[in-house]
């Protein structure tokens, strides 16, 4: 019989906008799944909570068939890839429901998807599978204390392009008015103002769309799961597994938590900044880390990014053992 402990914590980034964030844990004696989901809005009017809710209720569906037959037969393989696929199949139906279109006849830009950090560890085969999507990542200790990152920020190089449009018209905007962010820190209307103006700014609100065009497309690399074929594809492409006898805990967060650097080139080590506090301090401290770093920097003038505040989920899987 195995033993860990679970940790979660989802948090929605505004008190005005549902939060698009979620996650799945489903325990069995011979397995548990995690899957943290970050929401993609589509500019058509689906929002991200719609992908994230239909995905869980996806995810929720095909393993209830998994579990019945698990109780038929213990020694059944479990295959993370096809639970996702699923998962993606039922969010293309409900997205046919709801706009009369299947995602595939859909423009990018107006699809509603998410990005996934999905984890299974199998108690039988030893082994934990993972398949990562987008800027959701997971992670894993091994018994000496060391994290490893199976995958990368898919998204990264992309958001990077409008980032750097965001905070050139952010700084345009502050030479013009002759502020400083010592001067605003404190001011929540100017803060609300400055966030305001730069959201319209032209270019900055071209920005997204024009990334979602890159969405699984076979040179970019930005992958999401959206309810196409090509999002389908990205499942295969972006699975691996390793073996259990060397993990002690596995990790998998939002880009909400990423830790705040001020050179944006150096996603990797935010990762593993985000990584290290989580598994060494625990969640609540990494919570509180991003949101004094939220706070010192309100418009992102110095720590760099498209948002405020993000929605933040976490889900660890801690200490295991067999």
């Amino acid at each position: 019989m195995a033993n860990y402990n679970i940790e979660v914590r989802c948090q929605a980034g505004s008190n005005t906008k549902p939060n698009e964030d979620g996650y799945v844990i489903i325990q069995h004696e011979r397995f548990v799944l995690s899957v943290t989901i970050d929401g993609v809005s589509g500019a058509g009017g689906l929002s991200g909570r719609f992908a994230t809710d239909n995905l869980k209720r996806g995810i929720h569906t095909v393993m209830e068939t998994y579990i019945a037959e698990l109780d038929t037969d213990p020694t059944l393989p479990i295959d993370l890839k096809t639970i996702l696929i699923y998962a993606c199949n039922y969010h293309a139906e409900m997205t046919l429901q709801e706009t009369g279109k299947r995602p595939d006849e859909m423009e990018p830009f107006e699809r509603a998807g998410a990005c996934l950090a999905a984890t299974l560890v199998d108690f039988r085969y030893q082994e934990v599978q993972f398949v990562c999507l987008g800027d959701t990542l997971p992670y894993y200790m091994d018994k000496e204390g060391k994290i490893h990152f199976p995958f990368r920020d898919t998204v990264e190089k992309h958001d990077r392009k409008s980032i750097k449009l965001r905070t050139k018209a952010l700084h345009k905007l502050l030479e013009e008015r002759e502020l400083t962010l010592d001067d605003i820190r404190n001011d929540e209307e100017q803060i609300a103002e400055i966030n305001k103006l730069v959201r319209a700014d032209k270019k900055v609100r071209q920005a997204v769309p024009n990334m979602r065009y890159r969405a699984n497309k076979r040179f970019h690399f930005y992958t999401v799961l959206d309810g196409t074929k090509d999002s389908m594809r990205s499942i295969q492409k972006n699975y691996c597994k390793v073996s259990l006898d060397n993990v002690q805990s596995i990790g998998g967060s939002s880009d909400g938590l990423l830790y705040m650097l001020q050179n944006t080139r150096d996603n990797a080590r935010a990762w593993r900044m985000t990584a290290k506090i989580a598994f060494r301090d625990g969640i609540d401290s990494l919570f509180q880390v991003i949101e004094n770093l939220e706070n010192y920097d309100p418009i992102g003038a110095v720590l760099p990014r498209m948002k405020r505040r993000d929605d933040k989920v976490i889900v660890l899987i801690r200490d295991i053992t067999l």
